[in-house]
């Protein structure tokens, strides 16, 4: 019998898990480019206590947590784990948050990417512990009736995806003129 011929391929554990679509349970160190400007800043923002977060540009108040975590007053993080959900249990799981928080739009979400950082592509001064992961947006694919836009937190790319697939949720609300 003949010896087969056979390649090793070797991947990086980290592209790896890209791969498989496993990133989403992996820690990553941030990478930010300090010769490309910000588009999301800290300055721009107002943090409360209360864990959230005042977009100065918008007049947008959000959780700085992904829901499912909590806010951490004292080490300034969000602990706990975030939930995946399908698009249709996200739209019921903001509605029955208090007041006011609901799904962003994929624009107000997407206002939130920090474009000279990856893994993830947010500020973390703002937003700590945000998993390198899909976020559901309220914004619905005209090209189907069974689809919603996400963002995509690694790189900080739009795509759409079918309502049923899970993906976390950060909720938003129109705060106006008016303070937490």
């Amino acid at each position: 019998m003949a010896a087969k011929n056979i390649t090793q391929c070797k991947v990086a554990p980290r592209r790896l898990a890209v791969l498989l679509g496993l990133y989403s349970s992996f820690t990553w160190s941030q990478d930010c480019n300090p010769a490309i400007t910000a588009t999301a800043p800290a300055k721009v923002f107002t943090l409360y206590k209360n864990g959230t977060a005042l977009d100065t540009r918008s007049g947008l108040l959000w959780q700085r947590c992904s829901l499912g975590q909590r806010w951490d007053q004292d080490n300034k993080r969000c602990l706990g784990q975030a939930l995946h959900q399908s698009w249709h249990k996200a739209s019921n799981a903001a509605a029955a948050q208090l007041v006011g928080w609901r799904l962003p739009s994929v624009n107000e979400l997407s206002a939130l990417v920090e474009s000279k950082c990856q893994s993830p592509a947010i500020d973390q001064t703002v937003f700590p512990d945000t998993p390198i992961d899909h976020f559901w947006t309220a914004t619905p694919f005209v090209g189907q009736a069974d689809y919603h836009w996400l963002v995509q937190f690694q790189f900080g790319e739009n795509h759409v995806d079918k309502d049923s697939r899970g993906a976390l949720l950060r909720l938003v609300k129109d705060l106006g003129s008016l303070k937490p």
